[in-house]
Parts: C-alpha cells; sequence; structure tokens
C-alpha cells in the first residue's frame, strides 16, 4: 500500500473499527453474563461479575494502547 496521507487514515480507521468491534463484543458479553448467570451457590467474597468488569475496563485501556502504539509507528515512518 502506497505511503500516502489517504492510505494511513484508511488503515487507521479499519484498526480503529476493529478494535471498536472487539470493545463492543467484550461489552456485550459482559452484559450477558451480568443478565444471565445465576451462580449454583451463594456469593462468598467478591463476585465474579466485578472481576469480568474490570476485564471489560482493563480491555478497553489495552486497546487504547494497541491503537496509539499502531498509529504513532506508522506516523514516524513517514
Amino acid at each position: 500500500m502506497p505511503n500516502t496521507p489517504d492510505a494511513l487514515d484508511d488503515e487507521k480507521t479499519g484498526l480503529g473499527l476493529l478494535l471498536t468491534a472487539l470493545q463492543v463484543l467484550v461489552y456485550f458479553s459482559f452484559i450477558a453474563f451480568c443478565c444471565f448467570h445465576r451462580p449454583s451457590a451463594p456469593p462468598q467474597g467478591v463476585p465474579a461479575v466485578f472481576y469480568f468488569g474490570l476485564a471489560v475496563i482493563a480491555s478497553g485501556v489495552a486497546m487504547t494502547v494497541v491503537y496509539v502504539l499502531a498509529t504513532n509507528r506508522k506516523e514516524s515512518a513517514k
């Protein structure tokens, strides 16, 4: 792919859409887990939903880091 501003914008848009779709999938999996998960025993300690929520937040941070690193690497190669 040529190294033009339009080509770099297209690559950033594709990566952004991919990471957004992945984050939406993670988030709606969390919502489904919260709605439909029925524990077999009474909760003791921290519920699993809490950890799943932390994973949603962590995945958002991780995907942001991936996007920023990929974008900076491509722009520094110009």
